[in-house]
């Protein structure tokens, strides 16, 4: 049980710092494209 919180934490932790960076990403990448500064 204890294990499975654990995991589904870690899970949790590393999608939503990888959304985070994903949607930076994605917007230096359309600010590019678009002319506009990062």
């Amino acid at each position: 049980m204890w294990e499975d919180n654990f995991w589904r934490q870690r899970i949790y932790q590393f999608y939503n710092t990888d959304i985070k960076a994903l949607i930076i990403f994605a917007y230096c990448l359309f600010s590019s494209v678009t002319q506009f500064s990062c």
